[in-house]
């Protein structure tokens, strides 16, 4: 995935490459920070430390969205439903509606009494336990990302590209904490913190959709297949597929792994049953072989055996 140390060396030298660097290595220790237990009683202070977090990030993604392009050899800017920059902006827009879910009347009250008291709002950094910590972190760096990208950033379009990368991979590391947190709560946390995955997920495919519009030319013919085959490399949130979910759950020492082939309700010790194929007659000369044909010649010897005998003495 883009944004990986194997880049070109330039994309380590472009301010958004290393802002999203920035929030991706927040989003990881606030991860590892919720997996243990989290006090009930933090929950809105974590809360409102994420809707801050999100809401600079959607800023700093609308940035990156203006970024003006340096003169080089990359292809002119395209305009209109396939330019980049617009999925760019709505990736920002879905970040700050992910962080509009956590700013409820609930959560409000609870900022506002805290500041009634004299408490700083979202909890104190100090005196709180690790996971008010890891979400004060995640939204400090979330502010210093949007002051590292700039209000006007300039670039080529591969600093561009290695940049939304990076955000991606962020934006994957921000879900799982969201994931580990989302464990730990029950009742209307809940639902915030599901509506915050949902804005991820669309975020997550906004900045997708940004690659692939910068990759393919759809004025090509083929270019239908070059963007499955990019959705296929950059599959959204890819925490989420099973094979992380089984890299990331231990498994006792010696026991064996589940191979691809075997099936999900299947022992390893079970053995596998092998598929059964039909002998085929060999073909006359000159005939090729036809997939449908064979189908159908299948179907009708079936209806044929199984038909009742219609002979009449």
């Amino acid at each position: 995935m883009p944004g990986d140390p194997v880049l070109p060396p330039r994309a380590w030298d472009f301010p958004p490459w290393q802002a999203a660097c920035l929030v991706s290595g927040a989003a990881q220790a606030a991860e590892r920070a919720w997996a243990k237990p989290v006090p009930i009683d933090v929950i809105l202070d974590v809360s409102w430390d994420l809707h801050q977090a999100f809401r600079d990030l959607g800023i700093t993604l609308r940035r990156l969205s203006r970024l003006q392009r340096n003169t080089g050899p990359d292809r002119p800017p395209r305009t209109g439903l396939h330019e980049p920059g617009s999925h760019i902006y709505r990736a920002g827009s879905a970040a700050m509606d992910a962080g509009a879910a956590l700013r409820d009347r609930e959560v409000l009250q609870h900022v506002r009494r805290a500041i009634a008291l004299g408490r700083p709002a979202g909890g104190d950094p100090e005196q709180g336990p690790a996971a008010i910590t890891a979400a004060l972190e995640l939204a400090g760096s979330a502010v210093i990302a949007c002051r590292i990208v700039g209000t006007s950033p300039s670039g080529t379009a591969a600093d561009r590209d290695a940049a939304v990368g990076a955000f991606m991979r962020a934006v994957d590391n921000l879900d799982a904490a969201v994931e580990n947190l989302a464990r730990r709560v029950n009742g209307p946390h809940t639902a915030r913190l599901s509506a915050v995955r949902t804005g991820l997920e669309q975020g997550y495919t906004d900045l997708q959709e940004t690659l692939i519009c910068s990759a393919v030319d759809f004025r090509r013919p083929g270019s239908g297949r070059q963007v499955l085959a990019m959705r296929e490399r950059y599959p959204v949130l890819p925490h989420r597929s099973p094979l992380a979910q089984d890299a990331r759950t231990p498994t006792p020492p010696g026991s064996p792994r589940p191979t691809s082939r075997q099936s999900p309700g299947q022992s390893p010790s079970e053995p596998q049953t092998p598929r059964r194929r039909g002998r085929r007659r060999p073909l006359p000369a000159g005939r090729r072989f036809s997939p449908d044909r064979t189908v159908h010649a299948d179907r009708r010897r079936e209806n044929h055996r199984t038909a009742p005998n219609r002979r009449t003495r």
